[in-house]
C-alpha cells in the first residue's frame, strides 16, 4: 500500500486536496487557512536549507509541505466556489441572462439554466456571472428558446426553497451545481435579445447545436417515444424526454449508468473501432497510427455528447490510455485517475459533491484495484467464455465500488446487476454502433422506413429486457438508509478486505 502511494504522486496530492474540500465544506476553516499556507510554505523553504537537505530522515519534508499546501489551496478554492452560489439580492429587477444548457420543456413551463451577464446598475456586482434556474411560462415563443440565446427578464430572483412535501434538499442540490437563485417568469416579463456568444463558450454551444440536430434526425428514425428517449440518452446523453417510469425501471436493475454517457459508452465505441482497426496489425508505429485515428474519434464523440464534465472526464481517461498504448506504456493507472480527478477538482471543487462524479470515479477506481485479482481466478482458452468472464469480473468490481454510494443516495440495492450488465451492456454497444450507421443512411438515402427496422427492433428488445428484469419479484432491496458515517465505514471495511486479500496473494 505504501509502495502504491510512493509511485503515485497525484494520488497523494488529490487525497489531501479532497480532504481540504471536505473540511471546508463541513467546518469552514477559511479564516485560519492563511496560517496553514504560511506554515506549509515555511516547511517547503526549510527543506532547501543545507543542514536539513543533507539529513536523510528529513528527505520528505518538502513533500509534506506541498501536501499541506494542496490542502489549503482546496480550502481557498472551495470557499470561493461556495461564495459564487450565494444570493443576497431582494426585490424585482431586470436581468440580461444567457441560456447555458438545453432547455427542459415541461407541460406548463420551460426550465432554463442561465448565467447572468448584466443587471440593474445597483446590483450588478452582486449578480454578475452568477447562475440561476428560470421557470418560464410555456408558450409558442418560449418553446423556440435554445442554448446560447440571451433574454431580458423582469423577475424576482430568490434563494431556492425546500418543498415541505419532499425530503429532497433542492437548495443544497442547486448550490452544489453552482446555481444561486430561482425565479418564475411570466410570458409578459421577458424578451429575446441578440448578443454574440463569447469565444470561451462557443465550442460548448456548437456542441449542443450539433447534438440537437442529430437527435432530431434520430427522432424521425425512431418515432416510438420510449425508443427515441433511450437511444438519445445512450448516444448523446440527452435524457430530458425519459419518462419517470422508464427511469425507475433502469434504476431498479442498477442500469442507470447505461443512460448517462460515461466511460462505459466510450469503452464500447472505442472497443468496436479498435476491433475494426485490427487489420493494421501490431507494433509501435502501427499502434501510433491506430491512436491517431481513435483519439480524434473519441473527442468527436465527446463533442456530439455535449461536452459535459462526465463526458470530458471519460474522454480524458481514454485518451491517456490511448497515448500510453501507442508508446507501450501502462498509462491508465491509479496515478492517471488521480491526475484527472485533481485537475477537475482544481477547476471546480464542488464537482466532488456531484453524484455522477463520485459514482464514475469509484467505479473506475474499484475496477483498477479489484478486477485484476478477480479476473486471475479463472482462465479459459474459449474466447466467448473469456469475454463473459471478463464482463462478469468488471461488473462485479464496479458494483463493489459504487454499492455503498448507491445505497446512500438511492436507498436500494439492485440484485439484478449481473444479468443487467451481461445482457444490456453488449446490447448497448450494438445499438451505439447501429445509431450512427442509421443516421448516415438517413443522410444519404432519406427516410427509407425499412432501412431503420434493425435499430427499431434493437430498441424494443433493449426496453423489453429492461422491463422484464425490473419486474422480477425481489430483484431490488429497497428502503436502505445508511448514514454518511455508515457509508464511510463500509468503504473502510472494503479497503481492509482488499488489502488483506492482496497481501495474502502476494505472500503466497
Amino acid at each position: 500500500m505504501l509502495k502504491t502511494f510512493r509511485q503515485a504522486p497525484f494520488l497523494r496530492t488529490v487525497l489531501f486536496f479532497i480532504a481540504g474540500i471536505t473540511v471546508q465544506y463541513y467546518w469552514n476553516i477559511s479564516n485560519c487557512a492563511g496560517y496553514l499556507t504560511v506554515f506549509a510554505l515555511s516547511i517547503m523553504i526549510m527543506s532547501f536549507l543545507p543542514r536539513i537537505k543533507q539529513c536523510y530522515t528529513q528527505r520528505d519534508l518538502f513533500g509534506y509541505g506541498f501536501l499541506l499546501l494542496s490542502f489549503t489551496c482546496a480550502v481557498y478554492l472551495t470557499d470561493e466556489s461556495w461564495k459564487k452560489s450565494e444570493w443576497n439580492v431582494a426585490g424585482i429587477h431586470t436581468y440580461l441572462v444567457r441560456v447555458i444548457d438545453e432547455p427542459s420543456v415541461k407541460t406548463k413551463y420551460s426550465i432554463l439554466k442561465v448565467e447572468i451577464i448584466s443587471s440593474d446598475s445597483g446590483i450588478i456586482k452582486e449578480t454578475l456571472n452568477k447562475k440561476a434556474v428560470i421557470y418560464l411560462t410555456k408558450d409558442s415563443l418560449s418553446e423556440k428558446i435554445i442554448h446560447g440565446d440571451c433574454l431580458y427578464i423582469r423577475a424576482s430572483l430568490k434563494k431556492p426553497q425546500t418543498s415541505p412535501d419532499s425530503d429532497f434538499n433542492y437548495p443544497l442540490y442547486l448550490r452544489k451545481q453552482s446555481y444561486s437563485a430561482v425565479a418564475f417568469v411570466s410570458n409578459r416579463s421577458w424578451q429575446m435579445e441578440t448578443i454574440d456568444v463569447p469565444l470561451n463558450q462557443w465550442l460548448y454551444f456548437k456542441s449542443l447545436e450539433i447534438r440537437k440536430k442529430l437527435y432530431n434526425r434520430l427522432r424521425v428514425i425512431l418515432p416510438d417515444q420510449q425508443s427515441f428517449s433511450v437511444a438519445a440518452a445512450l448516444m448523446f446523453g440527452y435524457r430530458n424526454e425519459l419518462d419517470s417510469n422508464l427511469r425507475q425501471h433502469f434504476s431498479n436493475i442498477g442500469a442507470g449508468h447505461i443512460l448517462a454517457v460515461s466511460g462505459l459508452h466510450f469503452n464500447l465505441l472505442f472497443g468496436f473501432v479498435y476491433f475494426l482497426l485490427s487489420f493494421i496489425g501490431t507494433g509501435k508505429k502501427k499502434n501510433i497510427i491506430k491512436q491517431l485515428i481513435l483519439i480524434p474519434l473519441t473527442w468527436g464523440f465527446a463533442f456530439i455528447a455535449g461536452l459535459s464534465p462526465s463526458v470530458i472526464r471519460a474522454a480524458c481517461m481514454l485518451s491517456l490510455w490511448g497515448i500510453g498504448n501507442a508508446f507501450f506504456h501502462k498509462s491508465f493507472s491509479l496515478n492517471t485517475l488521480a491526475a484527472i480527478a485533481f485537475f477537475m477538482l482544481l477547476y471546480n471543487p464542488l464537482y466532488l459533491f456531484n453524484i455522477g462524479f463520485q459514482l464514475s470515479f469509484m467505479a473506475v477506481l474499484s475496477i483498477l484495484i479489484i478486477n485484476p485479482y478477480i479476473i486471475g481466478l479463472y482462465s479459459s482458452e474459449n474466447r466467448i467464455i473469456t469475454y463473459f468472464w471478463e464482463l462478469i469480473c468488471v461488473s462485479f468490481s464496479a458494483q463493489a465500488g459504487v454499492l455503498p454510494l448507491s445505497m446512500y443516495y438511492f436507498h436500494q440495492f439492485p440484485l439484478m446487476f449481473l444479468p443487467t450488465n451481461m445482457l444490456l451492456v453488449p446490447l448497448a454497444g450494438i445499438i451505439m454502433t447501429v445509431v450512427p450507421l442509421s443516421l448516415f443512411v438517413q443522410l444519404v438515402s432519406g427516410n427509407q422506413e425499412w432501412l431503420f427496422f434493425p435499430l427499431r427492433l434493437l430498441m424494443l428488445l433493449f426496453i423489453k429486457i429492461t422491463k422484464t428484469l425490473s419486474d422480477i419479484p425481489g430483484g431490488t432491496i429497497s428502503d436502505i438508509n445508511p448514514t454518511g458515517l455508515d457509508t464511510i465505514l463500509i468503504y473502510v471495511g472494503l479497503i481492509v478486505i482488499i488489502y488483506m486479500l492482496v497481501r495474502k496473494r502476494t505472500a503466497s
